[in-house]
């Protein structure tokens, strides 16, 4: 996980090989590490164009989530994700008060950073 900007307005993550709800988890301690200086809501770029995996126990780490990115989130670009993955995101997001109508998909990082800039 890294800053995607030198504005430090938007975080990027990728998933790559096989992933599990484990790796969330690890996603989330990594972005509390990284937002503990910055107290401003940001944007996330979540990359799955190099992963091979359709985790089915995503809707475990929905709690934590929502304590996590809490008034911390402004919008959710996940880039490659495929049809399952779309679904359950989108299904998460209606779940999560934090999350709720950040999910956006794109097919490339250009796309994403476009989706991002088109939003105020």
């Amino acid at each position: 996980m890294r800053w995607d900007n030198p504005e430090k307005t938007t975080v990027y993550e990728a998933f790559e090989g096989r992933w599990d709800v484990k790796d969330v988890h690890q996603a989330m301690d990594d972005f509390n590490r990284l937002m503990e200086p910055n107290m401003l809501p940001v944007d996330i770029i979540v990359d799955l164009t190099q992963s091979q995996s359709n985790p089915t126990n995503l809707a475990l780490a929905a709690g934590r989530a929502d304590q996590v990115l809490k008034g911390r989130i402004n919008q959710l670009v996940v880039i490659g994700a495929n049809y399952y993955l779309q679904t359950i995101s989108t299904v998460l997001t209606r779940m999560i008060p934090a999350m709720r109508g950040t999910a956006k998909f794109a097919a490339t990082m250009e796309e994403a950073r476009d989706l991002l800039k088109a939003q105020p």
